[in-house]
């Protein structure tokens, strides 16, 4: 199913010391993105593992780390 990127939220949750970010799962062909600032070049890099389904969401789980991180979704080209 295709999803207007206009309409697709990140959910970001808390749990012990790693964070969870998840979106809908019908919303396919987008990869999940950060920066460490949103000033200056923005320079955006893919973030990995690969989301996992779980409950109809795509979810990534990343180890909480020192500093700000901002994440996005980018739709593949």
């Amino acid at each position: 199913m295709l999803i207007s990127s206009s309409y697709i939220y990140l959910t970001v949750t808390r749990v012990g010391n790693t964070v969870e970010i998840s979106w809908p799962a019908e919303a396919t062909g987008f990869v999940l993105e950060e920066t460490l600032s949103l000033s200056g070049t923005l320079s955006w890099l893919g973030v990995g593992p690969a989301p996992t389904v779980i409950e109809g969401q795509n979810v990534v789980t990343l180890v909480i780390v020192a500093g700000q991180h901002f994440f996005r979704l980018r739709q593949q080209q």
